[in-house]
């Protein structure tokens, strides 16, 4: 799997995925994520701290990631990636689960310098039945370094930045801050109460952009469990974490006690005395369940999440846990279950009432995660599938077929009196699934030029609202711009602009102007553009031949469901944001309605039968450039995928936006 580095090392390109090279580190496990040693000589390459690179670059999931699930109905049993795509970023894993002298180490440092804990942790733990009642746990059975269990989620969370300011002498690196003030959150008690973390004041935007030491995610935890290899089949689809064989790499109910034939005598064992998996990873599957930072919850399907947390919502009781316990059993069968999977394989989910409880949980530990950079500063897009991410904020583009004309009109409608039925060919292309959205203007410019600022429709997002107000020479620079960022040949050449990267909004010719209308176009590039007119209405047609995007009716009973438009925006009289509405036969949103959209070409009439060729890009010169597709405040004609409208290239109208447009 390769890995392509962009813009000065801070964005990469495609699936980059390392398995982590260097020594079997803390033997004693008197540092780093709290290990007690391991086995052979292989270097996996720990740092100073017990944590193994696990991903060096952004990598967006597959549905095929699933692999050899078992067949069931049952969600538990599917793992993280069956359902949707996921963006996972740069980040390092544990080497081994937190062991309790680790965990003492800091909880010693910690409250000794302002932070406190609900409790004190615990070595290890135990479930041993006598035939009648199960024995209270024993210290002096267990030592420092197995994991350490008795502790909760608020415990584990503030521990994480106790360990960050410790290690990193500053408060600047940790994760998990009070959203209202910004500060690190130091205390796991409040009031007398356990402290619930997740109660609208836990701040996720510094997931993102902090390094310090915190839980994995789901998604991380899965991909770090079966070896963060997915091409790899032979190892991603191996039962456990690192092994089909059960009794190499994980401590479960056979094996962690003297006795298998008694029904619990069992107990947790020193962290890192089984085998690794390929990424170096030794107790991924059995010896004490992990937390995951996700709210337990059935994954969405076919949900692109661009962010390693699918599922971060308030008020939510229970938490993932993964990875099995010491006290699990081989095989134990669930509903619809037929291959005999336990809870100690890579893809088992289930949860853990760890947020508010008093009483720490014995079979829960946890293994820290740690994210390699600021990902809010990583911009990405894989042409495979068309994810795209700009800064933390999400794009996604469709890919068209190519479009051989043959001797039938394909583009045009007979009711267009400049735009009469005629026929294009069109090699492959992508096209955005919406039209630009405020919030990507904004992640990549800097600024938001449109009018509608606030006020968005009840239950609408304003930053997905589309970004209007801008010209045709605005929509060129933003994607120059992007193809910069991307790593990606930009499209466009203008006469006197040298530096597209740093060229400043306030750059931007805002009356007509000669250099920026011999704009030249070359479609060779691989970077983001506009979109020919011929491009932009064969997207529009969906596949059908009807009138509008999505439906050849122009009734409340089927243009409403496709288009904002006068007939159901009039009342409101703004834009609405994107994707609100059903999407036409390509999946793609508001090609009727909302705002109009920009094309490359100059307006010219296009005659009756006209055959353009391949791959037309209208006239080499002109006055005004045309436009596509309605808007919130015009009638449904409007709307109509052949209606075009003309306006010199300087022209900002809050009825006017654009939509992106690339070779694949």
């Amino acid at each position: 799997m390769k890995t392509r580095k962009v813009l000065k090392g801070i964005a990469l390109l495609g699936m980059s995925v390392v398995l982590a090279m260097g020594m079997i580190g803390c033997p004693s496990g008197a540092s780093g994520s709290g290990g007690s040693g391991g086995t052979g000589s292989v270097d996996y390459g720990v740092d100073e701290n017990g944590m193994i690179t696990v991903l060096t670059g952004p990598i967006v999931s597959s549905k095929d990631w699933a692999g050899n699930m078992p067949p069931t109905a049952e969600a538990q049993w599917e793992g993280a990636f069956k359902r949707n795509e996921l963006l996972l970023f740069p980040y390092k894993m544990g080497q081994y689960e937190v062991s309790y002298k680790l965990w003492k180490e800091v909880y010693d440092w910690a409250t000794a310098n302002g932070y406190s804990f609900t409790h004190e942790g615990q070595k290890g733990t135990a479930m041993i039945y006598d035939g009648s009642d199960f024995l209270p746990y024993n210290e002096a059975e267990h030592t420092e370094l197995e994991p350490v269990t008795n502790i909760n989620l608020s415990d584990m969370l503030v521990w994480c930045n106790a360990y960050t300011e410790k290690v990193t002498k500053s408060e600047d690196a940790c994760v998990y801050r009070d959203k209202t003030t910004g500060n690190v959150i130091k205390s796991a008690v409040q009031d007398n109460q356990v402290l619930n973390l997740f109660s609208d004041r836990l701040d996720e935007k510094c997931f993102s952009t902090k390094t310090g030491f915190r839980l994995p995610s789901e998604a991380e935890w899965e991909f770090a469990a079966r070896g963060g290899d997915p091409s790899n089949k032979a190892q991603w689809d191996l039962a456990y974490a690192g092994s089909d064989n059960i009794d190499e790499v994980a401590w479960y109910h056979d094996n962690s006690g003297d006795d298998p034939t008694l029904e619990y005598k069992n107990w947790t064992h020193a962290v890192g005395k089984k085998k690794p998996n390929a990424l170096g990873l030794y107790d991924m599957s059995g010896n004490i369940d992990e937390l995951c930072i996700d709210m337990y919850a059935n994954i969405p399907e076919d949900n692109f999440v661009g962010n390693i947390y699918w599922n971060f919502s308030h008020g939510e009781s229970t938490v993932i846990s993964r990875g099995g316990n010491y006290a699990d059993k081989k095989g134990e069968l669930w509903s619809n279950n037929s291959n005999g999977h336990d809870a100690n394989t890579t893809v088992y989910r289930t949860s853990s009432g760890m947020l508010t409880s008093a009483i720490g949980k014995y079979q829960n530990g946890f293994r820290l995660a740690q994210s390699l950079q600021d990902n809010t500063e990583i911009y990405y897009f894989n042409p495979s599938n068309g994810q795209g991410f700009v800064k933390d904020v999400i794009f996604k583009m469709i890919a068209i077929d190519e479009v051989s004309a043959g001797s039938e009109n394909n583009l045009g409608h007979p009711d267009e009196d400049d735009n009469k039925p005629h026929k294009a060919s069109i090699s492959a292309y992508m096209i955005g699934e919406t039209e630009v959205t405020q919030e990507l203007w904004i992640a990549l410019m800097g600024n938001n030029p449109s009018d509608f600022k606030k006020n968005p429709a009840t239950g609408e997002v304003q930053a997905k609202r589309p970004v209007e107000t801008v010209s045709w020479y605005d929509a060129i620079v933003f994607c120059n711009k992007l193809s910069i960022k991307l790593g990606k040949d930009p499209c466009y050449t203008v006469n006197g602009v040298t530096d597209w990267e740093n060229l400043s909004y306030d750059d931007i010719p805002t009356s007509n102007n000669a250099n920026w209308n011999n704009a030249t176009l070359d479609l060779t590039k691989n970077g983001f553009r506009l979109p020919t007119e011929a491009e932009w209405e064969w997207a529009a047609k969906g596949g059908t031949e009807d009138k509008w995007a999505g439906t050849d009716k122009n009734d409340s009973y089927q243009l409403d469901a496709y288009a904002w438009y006068d007939g159901n925006s009039k009342t409101m009289r703004r834009t609405h944001e994107v994707a609100k509405l059903t999407p036409n036969g390509y999946g793609l949103y508001d090609m009727s309605g909302n705002v109009f959209e920009w094309c490359w070409d100059w307006f010219a009439n296009i005659t009756d039968g006209a055959d353009l060729g391949k791959d037309y890009i209208g006239e080499p010169s002109g006055t005004e450039r045309v436009y596509h597709g309605g808007s919130w405040c015009n009638f449904a004609r409007f709307s109509a995928r052949s209606h075009r409208i003309k306006s010199t290239p300087d022209l900002r109208g809050h009825h006017l936006g654009f939509r992106l447009a690339c070779r694949p």
